[in-house]
Order: structure tokens, then sequence, then C-alpha cells
């Protein structure tokens, strides 16, 4: 029968015969998770077989790397062989920014490593409007996690509103010189929750190479303001609050403020 099928399993383990046998199937997939373990082989390059293959029903694919890594025939299996794709989770895996993925609902990315210690391939090579070429294609997308490092490079100056998908859920870690630009970017709307994490290493203990130097808490806040007010520009006026929930806590090492909306009650 043609039904469609549910494929999960430990990748590197995988036998090469096995392999074959889930691309040979891989059209009536809709379900692909693949898990890597840390440190293992390259899981990308063992699952070449499934990325030359077609998968024209796949709507999730989840895949967990040994490492951070990155392979030009995952992109083209994103780009052109998977054209129902709705929901994408990468662990230790780059995601190919420019890529244009219509009918995306959810896309969570989480890499180990961080922008001061990437090398310079192509897979590096990401720019701030790749990712907002993406995330501006995504008219569907519904949930936003970015956790680690953020590979593409940070604007010169932060950006207007200028994404607005129905955006429920964004979850962001990271330098807020690098990904408070997203936030900015994001187009505020009362169904959006938002969770931002500014994690800034070294300022306590600056390691021999950190990604940037941040003096104080002070600095990082102020940066933060500016990245919110951007950001709630987007509210267009007579429209409902963007938030009604506000919560921020500023450390040593860390800012995390938070977005939420409650419907208030009539007055």
């Amino acid at each position: 029968r043609d039904c469609l099928l549910n494929i999960k399993g430990d990748w590197d383990r995988t036998k090469p015969s096995r392999r074959a046998s889930v691309a040979s199937i891989l059209p009536r997939v809709q379900s692909l998770i693949a898990n890597g373990e840390e440190y293992g082989e390259n899981d990308l390059e063992n699952m070449r077989p499934v990325f030359m293959a077609s998968a024209p029903r796949l709507q999730t694919l989840h895949i967990v790397g040994s490492y951070d890594l990155w392979d030009p025939h995952f992109t083209n299996f994103i780009a052109h062989r998977t054209p129902t794709l709705r929901n994408i989770s990468l662990n230790r895996i780059i995601f190919p920014w420019a890529l244009h993925v219509p009918h995306l609902r959810s896309l969570k990315l989480t890499t180990g490593m961080y922008n001061w210690a990437l090398g310079d391939g192509p897979e590096f090579e990401h720019t701030f409007g790749d990712v907002l070429s993406t995330l501006q294609a995504a008219c569907f997308l519904e949930e936003l996690v970015t956790w680690g490092d953020v590979i593409w490079n940070a604007p010169r100056e932060l950006p207007m509103p200028i994404i607005s998908p129905p955006l429920r859920k964004v979850c962001i870690e990271g330098s807020v010189r690098w990904v408070g630009p997203l936030v900015a970017a994001l187009q505020a709307n009362a169904n959006l929750k938002l969770d931002f994490i500014s994690e800034e290493y070294g300022i306590n203990n600056p390691p021999p190479s950190q990604p940037e130097i941040v003096e104080d808490s002070s600095t990082i806040s102020a940066y933060a303001s500016d990245v919110l007010r951007n950001h709630l520009t987007g509210r267009g006026s007579g429209e409902a609050p963007a938030f009604t929930v506000f919560h921020m806590g500023v450390s040593a090492k860390f800012l995390v403020f938070r977005l939420d909306f409650e419907a208030l009650p009539p007055s």
C-alpha cells in the first residue's frame, strides 16, 4: 500500500545497505529523524544516499549531528528535493541560509561553536541578508528557535521590522550584537511569544579569543533597548498591543527578556 512512513534511527550506527534502503523508500517518507553521536562520524556524509534521493512527501526533518557540519548535498536536498517540507530541526548541523522553504512552519537550529571560532569555507559565508531572505520567504513560519552559534555576519546597523510571518514562538540565544538584529527585524504581533537570551561570553574572564568585548551590562542593556524599540515599531496603529507581559533580567553574563501576550479583560 502507498502509506506514508516515519523513520527514526541512529544514523551513524546504520549499515550502508540499510541507508540505501531508506533512500529507496524516501518518496513515501513524511518524517525523518536521524540521530548522530557527538564527536562521531560525519553524519551528513553518511546520509548522502538520502540527500541524493527525492522526498516529495517529507514534512519533518530532524537531524542530530556529531559536531557542527555542513554539506553541499544537504543544501541541494533542502532546496530541490523536499517541496512539502514544513518542520526543520538541526542540532550541530549548519543551516544553509538564503534558501527559500515556502511551506516552512517550524525552524529549530542548535549549534555548538561560536562565530569567533569559525573557519572560512563557503558554509561560513552567510550574511544577515541571507537570513532575512530565508525568513521573508517563509510566509507560514510559526516557530523560530536559534540556540548557539548564529553562523552569519551581523549587520552594521539594526534593521527595522521587515519580517512578518505569523510567528507565535521565537526563542533566540546568543550575543546581543549578533542575534539582536534578528529580533529587531521581526514585526511585533499580539500572538508572538518572544524569549531572548543574550549570553555575552568573556565579560568576567575573557578567553584568548572571544567573540566580542562587552564593557559592562549597561552596554548590553542599551543595545537591547534599541533592539526592542525597532521590534515594536512594527506594531500598526489601532492594533492590539504587541505584548502585555514584559520580563527583563540582567546579570554579569546574561541579559534575558521575554515578551508575551495575555488577553486583557474588557474595560
